[in-house]
């Protein structure tokens, strides 16, 4: 009988990182100008000749200029600032949040009332060009409320089969995403319970998924296939694998059962394998992991030990 794994040797279970393909310089100059759009931010070739150039010894180059990198760094200062005339105004601030406001770094601020009186003592601590006062319906005061009320409300929505996954305040809103079984009725009864201010965000009828999932290495025993992976800790749990063979190859598309919603940050893995029966022996096959389109090695070769395995192990 072959050998299994004497250790949780992490190589055993979890694969090399597949090297990330470099971005050309056309792909580069082509992202960072899209997330400036999306910020609102000028586009020019100058621009970005200068990002490029300035991020050219960086692994990860950002989509500011330096001059706006310097710039958001006072944002804590002019939020501190606006915090400060805003101490106490609980009952009509809507939100604050920092924003680009014609290029340059601001504060936008969210009041349901009395917008000349804010936009006069805020302009008086913060350059009004890098302000934005604007009016909303709701106080952060309502929304924190609305928070409490979908936490203690989230057993009695599971028993009509809506499962609440995220929510929150957002700047000048509040937003609910769920799953639910009946869309439309779970859409009905969270505007009877919420009302009409609430954003709702379906995200599909059920908590659990099947993930295409990645693993190790492998062990071959007569006609079965033996595959190693690291199992996540956050709930997750094995689900299928399945083989595909030809003459050459066996294609392993093994998958796990996950969780739709939130997670820890908690990390490692819990050593685990799945078996699947093959056709015909193994022999000099090789065995393809269908999540990544990549050959594994025998588990003996990915724990780097001296591997005496016939062709048929």
């Amino acid at each position: 009988m072959a050998r299994w794994p004497g250790s949780d040797a992490k190589a055993v279970y979890v694969p090399a990182p597949v090297p990330a393909t470099r971005e050309t310089a056309a792909e580069l100059r082509a992202r960072i100008a899209a997330a400036r759009v999306r910020e609102g931010l000028n586009v020019s070739d100058e621009i970005l000749a200068l990002i490029v150039g300035d991020s050219a010894e960086s692994s990860s180059p950002g989509i500011f200029t330096p001059d706006e990198r310097a710039d958001i760094g006072g944002d804590g200062d002019r939020v501190a600032r606006a915090r400060a005339v805003l101490e106490g105004a609980g009952e009509v601030l809507g939100g604050l949040e920092v924003c680009w406001v014609g290029g340059r770094r601001g504060v936008r601020v969210l009041v349901t009332a009395e917008l000349a009186r804010y936009r006069r003592l805020l302009s008086e601590q913060i350059d009004p060009a890098r302000l934005v006062i604007e009016r909303t319906s709701v106080s952060e005061r309502e929304l924190a409320g609305l928070a409490d009320r979908v936490r203690s409300a989230t057993d009695a929505l599971a028993a009509e089969g809506i499962f609440p996954v995220m929510y929150g305040p957002t700047i000048g809103g509040f937003e609910i995403e769920y799953l639910a079984w009946d869309r439309d009725r779970a859409e009905r009864l969270l505007r009877e319970r919420f009302g009409e201010m609430v954003n709702l965000r379906y995200r599909g009828a059920t908590l659990h998924t099947f993930r295409v999932f990645p693993f190790g290495s492998w062990l071959a025993e007569e006609d079965r296939l033996h595959v190693f992976y690291g199992l996540p800790r956050n709930g997750e749990q094995p689900a299928s694998c399945q083989a595909f063979e030809d003459d050459r190859v066996v294609v392993v598309a093994l998958t796990i059962r996950d969780w739709r919603g939130g997670k820890t940050l908690v990390g490692g893995f819990t050593p685990a394998h799945a078996t699947v029966q093959l056709n015909a022996r193994l022999g000099d096959r090789v065995v393809i992991d269908d999540a990544e389109n990549r050959a594994r090695p025998h588990w003996k070769d990915a724990a780097g030990e001296q591997s005496t395995a016939s062709p048929w192990t």
